[in-house]
């Protein structure tokens, strides 16, 4: 499904190069801090550019150096954010609706809850009793689930996740792991994902691939390059 070589200087200390394909429904790239991980992901999704190489999905080029190149926003991606970026003047309706909208303009917190697509989500995720409520209102969990809605409702091709589960207690990480596990099931919808957490990568990894200093390590036993 997805084919990625590219190359990134982001530093004097520090470039990436990354060359993996998967044919894998849900790819996990895992790896330390500092691995690349994050900026892989971003250049994927369309907010990062390489300095070369080429992305494809699907059998569609989204990067070419020297070539085609697709926006991020044509990319039909899902991005998920680590800290989920949340409009925090927007009521979870609103934050859901954003997704929709074409414009810097966004409904009403009244008309966003009324919204057909954002009724399902806030129902299929159980956030319909926190439709007016603000982010800053919402636990961890609830946060994740709005972004999540945010996120499914522009129906996307693919679901980037990074480090998804970090920022919540163990407990609610179990819970919440297997709700994703059980949605992505019923959608349908490829899943690629970062993270240094080895229970996202024993439930999520259909394929797994060790990101260190930058790259692609086949032999996870093998020592990371300098």
């Amino acid at each position: 499904m997805i084919e990625v070589h590219i190359r990134k200087r982001v530093s004097a200390k520090f470039s990436l190069d990354v060359s993996f394909h998967s044919q894998a429904r849900n790819t996990v790239i895992y790896g330390p801090s500092g691995a690349g991980k994050s900026l892989t992901l971003q250049a994927i999704a369309g907010l990062l550019r390489p300095d070369s190489g080429r992305i494809t999905f699907q059998g569609q080029t989204l990067f070419a150096a020297g070539g085609p190149e697709l926006p991020a926003r044509e990319r039909g991606f899902a991005y998920l954010f680590q800290d989920y970026a949340l409009f925090p003047q927007l009521t979870v309706a609103q934050n859901i609706a954003f997704g929709l909208q074409r414009s810097w303009f966004n409904p009403s917190a009244r008309k966003a809850a009324a919204l057909p697509a954002v009724q399902h989500w806030l129902d299929r995720l159980e956030l319909s009793p926190l439709a007016q409520q603000l982010p800053h209102q919402l636990s961890g969990g609830q946060r994740q689930r709005t972004a999540l809605a945010r996120a499914l409702i522009t129906q996307p091709r693919a679901l980037l996740l990074d480090e998804p589960f970090s920022a919540l207690d163990p407990e609610l990480r179990g819970r919440l792991r297997e709700s994703l596990q059980a949605l992505l099931a019923e959608l349908q919808i490829p899943l690629l994902m970062i993270t240094h957490d080895p229970d996202d990568l024993a439930l999520f990894g259909d394929t797994q691939l060790l990101l260190r200093g930058g790259r692609i390590v086949r032999n996870p036993d093998e020592p990371e390059q300098h």
